[in-house]
Order: structure tokens, then C-alpha cells, then sequence
């Protein structure tokens, strides 16, 4: 991983190293690789991709498909849950019972009948297939693939996605072979996620360094500004419904929406020179792009509303597809993407749409210049589009049925049509699209103190020593500030850290800003690091669970 984060992957490495300092007697893991996959393992483990088990990583270890899941929710962040009560190999209570319900829910994993086999070992060529649909990059030229002496045994089913991992460079291969067939390594799995990994962005703030590889930004808040990313910029399903910016950034690659919301992602004075492919499983997404930001190719997968100016437009899947403002030259409807609906705005306008999908609708008070219906029941209600049959049935201009062969021009008549005037204000760089910016007051932080949840609620102190003081303190890492938490577990009574709230100086701390660093052999200690908001040298850290709390003085550690 390269230079990032506000916790970058220097200063996660500084903070694990200065915890193996002081419980270097509790928490060596004994089977650290010494070859070729060292590097990546230290960073998957510095990172809390890896989990030791009592003081072991396994790095030789096949991988299980619960492992793979585990790791892909970790470095995505993703925390959507799926209902998964249908798979009966899928025990409650399990320790991979959610990190399975995660990865159905991001699609990263598809079942089969009842079952999700979460204790299979799996396979190189079905590891490379999940990182294919997490990371949107589709099928590759199977040609690629006849290279390899084994590139025939590549199952069918996995060809499209070897290849594509093969032509992104992911994948090389060991001497003249591919082995599609066998089981992956934790170590292996590793050293293949730090590569797509290069860099991943976990903690809301500015950045504005340059990128050499992949760049992951999986929290919301984030801005990017000034900088270049030589390889593909993923927005990832820890966004959630949140925000990002894009401002003066170049991407020589690829931009992969899978987290963000309806407020939006911007793309300010920016370049994107690869694919733009949008697919939130769990929210609608609202890319905005100003007048010096020119989008060459969006693909779309899920409900999307856009502004901005749009070369190429296609439709993958069923959608619901709104252009608030700005223009589309060419959209393109596929098959997949039958009974989808799109709608423009006053002030949108799409030059030409060609439609491969059944029962498309169009409509709107913007403008639509030209329809080729190439599918049965498409339907265009948008006045003044000329509207061409090449072949299908059941396609409606306005009122009026097209037969094969024939154009007809859109005529609403004088019929009055209701007018959305939402979103019509585009700002210049990117804007709200007219929302309305007042503060919703049964949230506002000026409001009752004593039901604000961003506030200490008080509470009464615990007998118990939850914090080990001496090991917890301040550290200074990349001109930050950062709380460094020994908490200790059997004081805790074995309950899970993350059911704790943490306050400093009387604000909350969110969820996402608090990490495991390590956790003793033993499984008495764990070490976790947050983020501070000011650099004072001496700072007060509450621990909050039901009426009690635990309080500590963070001062400098030494």
C-alpha cells in the first residue's frame, strides 16, 4: 500500500511496530513468511486483513470461501447485512455468519441452491471470479488465456473472468501455468489484494498526493483534490449513502462506483479516462459533473441520477435512469436492461438512444431528439423525439403505435404536463441540484444536549479496569494525532470492544475511525488507534456500554 489514508500505510506500519514493541513477548506470530510473500503479508496483518490465531496467520493455509469473504468485507468495508436464513450451511452464531450475509449482499458471492459452503476451500480460478464482480471488470479476451499450457482447463464458467484478471495484470501466473484448479493461499490471496489494494483511503479528509496504482476509498467524506491515479479509482460499499469529491483529479484508469448516495459524487474540473461503471447494490447514486469535466463512458447498473456532459452512455442492467441536467450524445439501452425507465428533466437532453431492451420507457420534460427501437414495448413520451422502428412490436410514440420500418415524431399535443422543477439549479461545480440545505432539527447538534447522540451521555464509572493505562497514550504519526487503546479484554468480560462507544473530550468518535492494531497471544490485550481531532498533548478518552464507563488522561506515549 502507497502513502494514503489520513491513517496512511506508513503510519499503520509505524503504529504496529511500536505495539509489537510493547507486546512483542505476547504477540509474535510465529509463522511470519520470510519469502516472497513477507512484504504482503505484513501489510495484510498491519492492515487487519489477516487475523492471527493465537499467534499464527497460517500463510500456507488454504483459503476458505468464509476467509475470502472476510477479507474482501474487510478492505471494502462493507457492513450491509443480506438475509441469508435459506443457506443451511451457514450456522448462527457462527464467527463467519456475517461476513457471509456481507458478501451475498455485495454480490461478491452467489450460493448455490441452499448452500454458500463457507468452510470450502477455494479455488484460484473461483477467487479470481469474486474479485472480478467486486472490482466491475467483466469479462477479458479469453484469447489471452492460450499463452498458458493449462489455459484450456480453465472452467468455462471462469474463462471471461481469468482472462480479465490476466489483462489487468493481476494475475501472472507461476512459470507457464495458471493452476485455475488449485486452492489459493492465505498467502497468496494476500499478496494478490495488495496489488489490487495499492492504496486505500479509510478516513473522511483531504488528499490531494498522487497515486501509482489502484486507489480504494472506503468511508464517505472523502475529497480527492490535485492528483493524479495512474490505476482505477474504486468507490467502495463503506461509502454507504455518503459523499465524495473529485476536484482537478486525473484517473488514467477506471472509476468503479459501488458506495454513494444522492448527495453526491462530484466530479469537479476533472478527467476520467477509462470507464465510468456505477453500481450500488444498496443505494441510489447521484453522479454530478460540471462544465469542465467531460465523462466519456458510463455504464450502468443500478437506479443512477445524473448532470453533467456524457459522451456514452450504456444501460447494462434494469434501471431507473434520471438526467437532472446537462447532455448525453449517445445512450445505449442492452437487453439486460429490459423494462428499465429513463427519465429527463427540463434542461437535460439526450441526442440518440439506440434500445435493446424490451418495454423501455422514456420520459420527461427535457429533450430526446432520437429513439431507434431495435426491441418490442418501448415507449416514448417525450414531445418532439423522432421515434424510428427497426424491428420489434408494441412501440408507442406519444400516442401513436410505430410499425417496423417507420418514424413517427412525438406530438404530447396541448395536454398540460406536470412539471418537476426539483434539481433544476445546478451549481458550478457539480451543485446539490437545487436540495434545500437547512438542517433537519431533530438532528441538529445545537439542539437538547442530553438526546444529542454525538455527545458524552454521562453514565456512571465502572470498578473495572477496561483500559490498561500504561499502554495507552497519544502517538504522533504524519504530522496527526492519534489515540493508542490497550484495552483489556478479560476486564471487558470477553464482550466485543466494537459494542463500546468512545468519546473524546465529550464527542463521539464514529465507528470508522476506530481500528484494531493487534491483539496479544494470549487474547487478553486488544490495541486500537483512532483518529484525533486536535493535537493537544493531553486529552480525556471515555468508554461507554450500558450505564457505565471507563476514563482515561491521553497523554504523549513515550
Amino acid at each position: 500500500m502507497k502513502q494514503v489514508k489520513r491513517v496512511s500505510a506508513i503510519s499503520t506500519l509505524f503504529l504496529f511496530a511500536f505495539c509489537v514493541q510493547v507486546f512483542a513477548a505476547e504477540t509474535t506470530i510465529e509463522d511470519m513468511p520470510v519469502g516472497w510473500s513477507k512484504s504482503a503479508v505484513e501489510q495484510a496483518v498491519s492492515e487487519g486483513w489477516l487475523t492471527a490465531d493465537e499467534g499464527k496467520i497460517y500463510p500456507e493455509r488454504a483459503l476458505t470461501r468464509a476467509e475470502l469473504s472476510a477479507i474482501v468485507n474487510r478492505i471494502f468495508n462493507t457492513e450491509m447485512l443480506a438475509d441469508i436464513d435459506k443457506y443451511a450451511d451457514v450456522p448462527k452464531g457462527s464467527w463467519y455468519e456475517k461476513d457471509m450475509a456481507k458478501a451475498v449482499k455485495m454480490k461478491a458471492l452467489v450460493g448455490d441452491g441452499d448452500s454458500l459452503y463457507p468452510q470450502n476451500k477455494i479455488t484460484r480460478q473461483e477467487a479470481f471470479s469474486v474479485i472480478c464482480r467486486v472490482l466491475e471488470m467483466g469479462e477479458g479476451d479469453t484469447s489471452v488465456l492460450e499463452k498458458y499450457a493449462d489455459g484450456a482447463s480453465v472452467a468455462s464458467w471462469a474463462k471471461g473472468s481469468m482472462s480479465a484478471m490476466v489483462e489487468h495484470g493481476y494475475v501472472r501466473g507461476s512459470g507457464n501455468e495458471l493452476r485455475p484448479s488449485a486452492e489459493i493461499t492465505r498467502e497468496e490471496f494476500a499478496q494478490l489484494m495488495t496489488v489490487i489494494a495499492d492504496s486505500v483511503v479509510t478516513s473522511a479528509g483531504e488528499y490531494t498526493q498522487n497515486y501509482a496504482g489502484n486507489v480504494l476509498i472506503n468511508c464517505p467524506g472523502v475529497t480527492m483534490k490535485n492528483a493524479v491515479v495512474q490505476g482505477d479509482l474504486i468507490l467502495c460499499d463503506g461509502i454507504g449513502s455518503g459523499d465524495i469529491a473529485l476536484e482537478n483529479v486525473t484517473v488514467n484508469g477506471r472509476l468503479v462506483i459501488r458506495g454513494g448516495g444522492k448527495n453526491t459524487v462530484k466530479v469537479i474540473a476533472s478527467q476520467i479516462k477509462g470507464d465510468v461503471i456505477i453500481n450500488n447494490v444498496n443505494y441510489p447514486i447521484h453522479l454530478s459533473a460540471d462544465d469542465k469535466t467531460l465523462l466519456k463512458k458510463i455504464i450502468i447498473k443500478n437506479e443512477v441520477y445524473l448532470d453533467g456532459t456524457i459522451e456514452n452512455v450504456t444501460i447494462a442492467n434494469k434501471a431507473e435512469v434520471t438526467l437532472l441536467a446537462g447532455e448525453i450524445q449517445n445512450l445505449d439501452l442492452l437487453s439486460p436492461a429490459n423494462s428499465s425507465k429513463i427519465i429527463v428533466k427540463e434542461g437535460g437532453e439526450i441526442k440518440s438512444a439506440t434500445v435493446y431492451a424490451k418495454n423501455a420507457e422514456f420520459s420527461g420534460d427535457g429533450r430526446i431528439e432520437a429513439v431507434l427501437a431495435k426491441a418490442s414495448g418501448i415507449s416514448v413520451m417525450t414531445h418532439g423525439t423522432k421515434v424510428t422502428a427497426e424491428k420489434g412490436e408494441n412501440i408507442i410514440a406519444g400516442n401513436v403505435t410505430v410499425t417496423e420500418g417507420k418514424t413517427v415524431v412525438v406530438d404530447m399535443g396541448q395536454k398540460p404536463i406536470a412539471k418537476d422543477t426539483t434539481n433544476k439549479n445546478k451549481s458550478g461545480s457539480g451543485g446539490s441540484g437545487g436540495r434545500s440545505t437547512k438542517p433537519d432539527p431533530g438532528t441538529n447538534p445545537g439542539t437538547d444536549p442530553g438526546t444529542n447522540p454525538g455527545t458524552d451521555p454521562g453514565t456512571n464509572p465502572t470498578t473495572e479496569q477496561w483500559i490498561d493505562a500504561s499502554k495507552t497514550g497519544i502517538m504522533k504519526v504524519d504530522f496527526a494525532n492519534y489515540a493508542v487503546v490497550a484495552l483489556q479484554l478479560e476486564k471487558m468480560k470477553g464482550e466485543n470492544p466494537s459494542e463500546y462507544t468512545y468519546y473524546v473530550n465529550g464527542q463521539k468518535i464514529d465507528a470508522e475511525e476506530i481500528s484494531v492494531v493487534m491483539k496479544s497471544k494470549d487474547n487478553t490485550i486488544m490495541v486500537i488507534k483512532m483518529l484525533l481531532q486536535n493535537n493537544s498533548d493531553t486529552q480525556t478518552l471515555k468508554l461507554v456500554k450500558a450505564s457505565q464507563h471507563a476514563e482515561v488522561i491521553l497523554t504523549n506515549l513515550q
